[in-house]
């Protein structure tokens, strides 16, 4: 049996995920990492933009710094500035998304995506993109 989260943050959007939920306010939950648990559990301010979350690095990352870096295979969440390594990125400056607010991060931090299983947008009509 599949689950799904439906709902609006800028715009309507699915998002799939792994186990029966009774609250809305638990699927919310259920979506966010424990890295981001953690950090904000230790007062560390976290923000967040559609499906991604962003937690304060620790120090500035290692590695090449790429420009105009999409964050997910869509293109739809752009980086200013990222460094991509094997199992993180890590971003600074303006991320875009066209149905979010621009977040402006003046420092570098960890772009964790959601714990969906699977994520679309409601297209007109009913679909999902």
């Amino acid at each position: 049996m599949w689950h799904y989260l439906v709902g609006v943050d800028g715009a309507p959007f699915v998002a799939q995920i792994k186990k029966t939920i009774d609250t809305l306010a638990d699927a919310l939950a259920s979506l966010k990492p424990a890295v981001v648990r953690r950090a904000e559990d230790a007062g560390i301010p976290v923000q967040r933009q559609g499906d991604w979350w962003f937690v304060p690095a620790a120090r500035a990352p290692r590695g090449e710094i790429e420009a105009n870096v999409a964050l997910d295979s869509g293109r739809d969440h752009i980086a200013d500035e990222a460094v991509v390594l094997k199992t993180k990125v890590y971003v600074r400056g303006r991320v875009a998304h066209q149905q979010h607010d621009d977040i402006i991060l003046t420092d570098w931090h960890e772009a964790i995506r959601n714990t969906a299983i699977r994520t679309g947008r409601l297209a007109r009509g009913g679909g999902v993109d």
